[in-house]
Formats: structure tokens, sequence, C-alpha cells
């Protein structure tokens, strides 16, 4: 596809959201010069686009993103950087950058797995359970960690939730335990780009709160009379 389809396939599309400024776009003639596989993306059927960061409500985001859906169902290849974490739900394939550099590369489903070492199952019980019985309970569910998030509300990282839930189901009837509900938890991308980050990098939020802690008072040198 040549650069003129490109340019109508991007004013199209300009158009049709009635906001011409949303999005920055790298087109041939603007890459030339530049690299040469930058200007080779543009005369194929792949496009670049920067979301911009300012005048974009809810509804129309969700309009822009539903036209970029349709032109990647009709065979294009979209290439979208943003800063809106969240936009990540609607890629197919997600990258990272974090401290000039890709830390992670995978789909969203993968990159939750990555983020939390697995899929989230949370339990509500209609009553708190002691430190013991959340024990048994990870054991039961075969859960790899678990975690307290309120009296009675536990969080268990697991390979699979689906069968965990049945398992889980089946220890609370045998331990006298009544459930409210157990589902799958689905983080929010900015969740999972936050752990994403504390994992793959020195100045992660962790680092950071470490970064703020008093700092330790010097020892001063013993004074040695002469």
């Amino acid at each position: 596809m040549g650069a003129a389809s490109d340019s109508h396939a991007i004013s199209d599309l300009s158009n049709w959201t009635m906001l011409g400024t949303v999005f920055s776009v790298m087109l041939p003639e603007v890459c030339s010069g530049v690299w040469p596989w930058q200007r080779q993306w543009h005369t194929s059927r792949t496009s670049c686009f920067s979301m911009s960061q300012q005048g974009i409500d809810p509804i129309l985001r969700k309009k822009i993103w539903d036209r970029l859906i349709e032109l990647r169902d009709a065979g294009r290849t979209l290439f979208v950087t943003t800063q809106y974490v969240g936009d990540a739900a609607n890629c197919d394939k997600v990258g990272v950058l974090a401290e000039g550099r890709l830390i992670a590369l995978d789909t969203p489903e993968g990159l939750r797995r990555e983020a939390y070492g697995g899929e989230l199952l949370k339990v509500v019980f209609t009553a708190p359970l002691p430190g013991a019985q959340r024990d048994q309970l990870a054991e039961a569910a075969a859960a790899i960690s678990h975690e307290r998030l309120a009296p009675g509300v536990i969080r268990l990282v697991v390979e699979d939730a689906g069968a965990a839930a049945a398992r889980v189901t089946a220890w609370a009837s045998e331990a006298g335990r009544e459930i409210e509900s157990v589902e799958p938890e689905l983080p929010q991308f900015d969740d999972v780009f936050v752990e994403l980050v504390s994992k793959r990098t020195k100045n992660g939020p962790k680092a950071e709160s470490d970064r703020h802690r008093k700092p330790k008072p010097l020892v001063a040198p013993a004074r040695v009379d002469r």
C-alpha cells in the first residue's frame, strides 16, 4: 500500500473522530532519510500512531479504538504508542518501556501472568479465616502464593483460576466454611505496569519507597588524644 493510500486511511480516521490532532502520524515522506525500516513500514500495510494525551474524553477514546480495531481486522498492522496504560487491553501484543529499554513484550493476558506469576482468584468468605486455614486453603487450591486483602477476603495466585475455583469450593465445603463469592480477578493494567516495573527495573516503586526512607545518622570517628 503506497503513501497516498496510507494518507487517505489516516485522514479518514482523523475526520471520522472529528479531531484532526488526535494522532501524530509518521508518513513515508516524513520518515524519508531517517530509518529505512520506518519507510518500509509505511509503504506496506503498516502504520504508526502516537496517541494524543490531551483533548480526548472516554467516549471519543473508545470510538478511536473501535476504528483502530476495524482497521486491524481489515488486515492492517498498527503500531500505537501511548501513555495511557489501560490502552494495552485493546492490543494484540504489548511492549512495556521503562528507563529507556523494553522490559516486557507479550499479549495483554501474558503480561498479567508475568506481573503476578499466574492467574488471580479472589475468594470472599462470610467470616474471617484464621491464618492456619488460609494456608490450608492455599494448599488445597494449589496456589503459587496467597495474600489476605481484608478480613475474609483472600487473593490466590494460581495456574488456572477455573480449576482452582472448583478446588476452593470443595475445600470450603469440607472445612465448614461458607463462601460468599469466588471469581477470577482481572487486574487493571495500571497495576500490571507497576508490578512489571517493580520487578524489572532498579528504580521501580519499591526502590522509590526505599529512597525516601530517613537516612541513617552518620557515626563520627572516635576521637584520639595525642
